[in-house]
């Protein structure tokens, strides 16, 4: 009797009724309930994908209007230290705009951002090969701020103008006030809110 009892307590102890067994089982059902699979980290990383992929024109976009943005201010300050310099030097000061290649220079202005050189700055550098200019002042590309700091063309106070820096999704205008020769930029096309200084 006793080889039974003891063949039974060996298939007892195998058995998957054996009280320890079960409790390892448990313990490694719990285990792979809480690890991540494969699958799980692949699917974590085609949905951050597919985020990616859908934000990044948008922030393409955004990035390309505020370069265009930036590069109206900064004509738009280039216009008004010409028109400074010309009030503080007491002689004409010429600004330039080649719309072709999407360049505009004052050769009398110092640059602020460049010492010992004048304003020449190229857009298609700046922002992008794309951008388009338009400047014409009494259908003309460039004018004379006098002494007194009043815009001119061929010596005829400026009437009409027209700066405008284009990309395919936003342009920005800058704006000539003809009785102040003051400048200032203003967003435009669809959607623009308000005018900056």
């Amino acid at each position: 009797m006793r080889d039974t009892d003891c063949r039974e307590s060996i298939l007892s102890s195998v058995s998957p009724l054996h009280p320890l067994q079960t409790l390892q089982t448990k313990r490694w059902r719990s285990l792979d309930r809480r690890a991540v699979t494969f699958i799980d980290m692949v699917i974590v990383v085609m949905i951050l994908g597919l985020a990616a992929a859908i934000s990044m024109p948008r922030l393409a976009s955004v990035q390309g209007k505020n370069n265009l943005r930036n590069a109206a201010m900064t004509l738009a300050e280039h216009m008004r230290l010409a028109r400074e310099t010309a009030i503080a030097r007491a002689t004409p000061v010429t600004f330039a705009f080649n719309p072709s290649l999407a360049v505009y220079e004052s050769l009398q202005t110092p640059d602020p951002e460049r010492p010992g050189q004048t304003i020449r700055v190229d857009l298609r550098q700046r922002i992008n090969s794309t951008v388009a200019l338009t400047a014409s002042f009494n259908g003309a590309s460039s004018l004379v701020f006098g002494v007194d700091g009043l815009p001119r063309v061929a010596g005829q106070p400026v009437t009409s103008s027209t700066i405008l820096i284009a990309d395919r999704d936003a342009a920005e205008t800058v704006k000539l006030l003809h009785g102040w020769g003051t400048v200032e930029w203003q967003p435009a096309g669809p959607g623009s809110r308000g005018s900056g200084r």
